[in-house]
């Protein structure tokens, strides 16, 4: 799980986090957002790696110790890079109805990763959709009191408008990471499958062994 399943990609993460951290600090819009999609790439890579192949033993301690960690932090770049893009409309001073355009598509983008990773690979992420949750209801919620900058570019209406969509999301992808998970236990297959997979092969071995 450490060695094939994240292998050097870590690194690789840390070193656009850092990267990102003084490109925005010295306000490199454009330059740290692509510092931030690097960092997503790479949290993502290792998620799919993780569970694409029968590396788990599908234990809850190797879960919670080396791959939940991952799906939290990727799940917070998907919604920090969709943010990001919004900064960089902001940043060039785009049209408010271009940045209405940026917004969409970022309620996009986060919906998008977060109901993808419920089906890529042999185990669904749920942690994905729920931090999406999460981040998208903070939206919601910081629109009940916008900031200066957002009452003097956006009309009442279009601010309404985005925190309906927000707090929208949110509630579809909390029901989908609760609904999907619920599921696969009145499926049978909330187990993770490559355990069950790793089981059968040991069971395989014993049964020649014994022949032998």
């Amino acid at each position: 799980m450490i060695q094939n399943g994240v292998t050097y990609l870590y690194f690789i993460t840390c070193i656009a986090q850092s990267a990102w951290t003084i490109l925005f600090g010295y306000e490199e819009i454009i330059a740290s957002a692509v510092a931030m999609l690097c960092i997503l790439f790479s949290l993502l890579v290792i998620l799919y790696k993780q569970t694409s192949t029968n590396r788990s033993d599908g234990s809850l301690f190797e879960f919670w110790l080396l791959r939940f960690p991952f799906s939290i932090h990727a799940g917070w770049i998907v919604a920090a890079s969709a943010v990001n893009i919004n900064v960089v409309a902001v940043f060039r001073e785009e049209p408010a109805a271009t940045q209405l355009i940026y917004a969409g598509c970022g309620f996009l983008w986060v919906a998008f990763f977060a109901v993808a990773f419920t089906f890529i690979g042999k185990t669904p992420n749920y942690a994905l959709p729920a931090v999406g949750a999460w981040a998208t209801l903070a939206i919601a919620y910081e629109l009940i009191d916008p900031n200066d900058l957002i009452k003097n570019t956006f009309a009442a209406n279009e601010i309404m408008i985005i925190q309906i969509v927000a707090a929208s999301l949110s509630g579809f992808l909390l029901l989908w990471c609760l609904g999907f998970g619920i599921r696969q236990c009145v499926t049978g297959n909330c187990l993770n499958k490559r355990s069950s997979e790793g089981d059968a092969e040991k069971t395989d071995y014993a049964d020649m062994d014994h022949k032998e």
